[in-house]
């Protein structure tokens, strides 16, 4: 090793430990969660400062199983975040294709007031919303907890640039060639877009997944709640808190998203790099 590569990893050191201490930090409160969730009830007390336990059991998730209906809440979560990332998708690619590609008087209007309504938190819209589903009779109904949160300017603004840098000249060539708008789309544009689109759907899908004050709004029936909510029930019933089985809930709520993070996470970080270089 030369002295200008020692050098280089000397000066890189500060970063690295900084972030091998930033992904400490993330992963201790998982890494205590799921220690919990396999502890004994009567050893919990004592292995606060103990992660991994000395006699592991699958008792607290027995009984998180046959004291919640996470089952329930599980299909009902699946089709709360799959129903709102495919119906953003929906409506997101079409949208920024037409104005990537078509031309029209107020375009720049239109695209200001997409950036300064992604400036205004969803929660700013709860109570509107609320109001024009329970007077549509949406409330407890998937369509309630999902066309909300459809119309999102961030999945448009994001793809809009990738459909801006493909090159118009294939497009041109496969109009010449008697593809319609719609063909050039689906046919050309989007398998050459599959990354981004992929980034933006495991952004919307973790996103809902995990909210939870919307579903507790508009879906507070027993029947309706997702997980988020169903675990935020159990942890509040009487009788004190069994940090054992809610602890093994919050394991079974967390861990699909975490799965789906660790699959695609390389394709995620691609996406992300390139977004950043340019």
């Amino acid at each position: 090793m030369t002295s200008s590569e020692r050098l280089i990893r000397l000066r890189a050191l500060p970063a690295h430990l900084a972030l091998a201490l930033a992904g400490a930090l993330t992963l201790a409160p998982l890494v205590w969660m799921l220690g919990i969730s396999l502890t004994t009830p009567r050893d919990i007390g004592g292995a606060a400062l103990r992660p991994v336990p000395s006699h592991p059991t699958l008792e607290n998730y027995r009984t998180a199983l046959a004291d919640s209906d996470i089952p329930l809440h599980l299909g009902n979560s699946v089709v709360f975040a799959g129903g709102v990332t495919l119906g953003l998708l929906c409506v997101s690619i079409p949208a920024a294709y037409a104005l990537s590609r078509w031309r029209f008087r107020g375009q720049g209007a239109f695209v200001a007031a997409m950036l300064i309504g992604m400036s205004v938190p969803f929660v700013v819209t709860y109570i509107p919303n609320f109001l024009l589903l329970s007077r549509l009779h949406l409330l407890n109904t998937y369509p309630g907890l999902i066309v909300p949160h459809m119309a999102n300017a961030f999945g448009v603004l994001l793809l809009m640039q990738h459909f801006r840098a493909f090159p118009t000249s294939v497009i041109e060539a496969a109009h010449l060639d008697g593809a319609g708008s719609w063909t050039t789309l689906t046919k050309i544009v989007l398998p050459a877009v599959k990354a981004p689109i992929l980034a933006i759907s495991l952004s919307v899908f973790i996103s809902t997944w995990n909210e939870l004050v919307w579903p507790q709004l508009v879906a507070n029936k027993p029947g309706s709640q997702v997980l988020a909510a169903g675990l935020a029930q159990f942890a509040s019933l009487e009788g004190g808190v069994s940090y054992g089985p809610l602890m093994a809930s919050a394991t079974m709520t967390a861990l699909p998203t975490i799965l789906l993070f660790l699959i695609f996470r390389r394709r995620l970080l691609a996406v992300t790099l390139e977004g950043a270089i340019r």
